[in-house]
């Protein structure tokens, strides 16, 4: 049993969790390798000697971490959000945002010539049937196992196709 009140040990519990955070998306910056993108945002410059000494003191970190948990008899955080889930949600948001580069919204910034708008209009309905596709790919679980679980995460089984009709 711990000494320290509820409000204590979830603060320190949630700092935990938050540096966890922090090292997990550092760590896939560093070690993450990047497809070819068009809008590419991180310089690799970290030579891998260097990533692996990252990773060891990331551990070390997290076994710390660990400790200081344990020491104050504050149990393990079980795991609560599916990655199924948050892979659809992304999904999700992909489709919104594309859908927000048709050009009746970006009509709305400027004059938007004809040959443009339709050019833009096939590229974004191209792109926006894609992240369609992986959304009913990731329900009928193509990307990820376990179907059921992931609708119940999520609370539901909705298709790229049920989202479109609830726009």
């Amino acid at each position: 049993m711990s000494v320290l009140n509820p409000y204590q040990r979830r603060r320190i519990v949630t700092t935990c969790e938050y540096v966890d955070k922090l090292l997990a998306e550092a760590e896939h910056i560093l070690i993450c390798e990047r497809p070819p993108s068009p809008v590419q945002g991180v310089r690799a410059d970290v030579p891998p000697r260097q990533i692996e000494k990252v990773k060891e003191a990331c551990a070390q970190l997290r076994q710390a971490m660990q400790q200081l948990l344990s020491t104050l008899g504050i149990e393990q955080t079980p795991a609560g959000q599916s990655a199924r889930a948050i892979f659809h949600t992304a999904l999700v948001f992909a489709g919104i945002a594309f859908e927000e580069l048709r050009p009746r919204y970006l009509r709305g910034y400027g004059e938007l010539p004809e040959d443009v708008a339709s050019k833009i209009e096939e590229c974004v309905s191209s792109m926006k049937a894609m992240v369609d596709r992986m959304i009913e790919e990731c329900a009928a679980g193509a990307y990820l196992p376990g179907r059921d679980e992931a609708a119940h995460a999520i609370g539901t089984s909705t298709t790229a196709t049920e989202t479109q009709r609830h726009r």
